[in-house]
């Protein structure tokens, strides 16, 4: 009987880390230092920031996984949307999506924030 729930275990075990190897990990790291209006300050360290985060992901992240970086001018609304719609097409049960952003932010709601 301890045989039999030890193979059982065991097999459990096999199946949980497999389905965690066959996962996907989407990751979106967003870093602006330079904006296109100039009344607004450069923010120091956003990119330090997005390279760091992008090598933790890189090392620490387990099973497959698609790491996309845009900083300053590539990292426009268009871009970072269109990376999410393609995300959110390719991520499936089990799948997880992360999204990291750098640099200036509001904490008040803005109608005109993104028109």
């Amino acid at each position: 009987m301890g045989r039999v729930r030890f193979i059982l275990c065991l097999l459990g075990l096999l199946i949980l880390f497999s389905a965690t190897a066959l996962a996907r990990n989407y990751v979106l790291i967003v870093g602006v230092e330079k904006y296109k209006d100039k009344r607004t300050l450069e923010v120091a360290g956003a990119i330090k920031d997005t390279k760091n985060l992008e090598n933790i992901f890189k090392n620490l992240i387990r099973g497959s996984s698609e790491i996309i970086v845009l900083t300053d001018e590539m990292a426009t609304k268009r871009n970072i949307l269109g990376v999410l719609r393609s995300f959110s097409k390719k991520a499936g049960a089990g799948d997880k999506v992360y999204f990291f952003f750098s640099g200036h932010g509001t904490s008040i709601y803005d109608e005109n924030l993104w028109r």
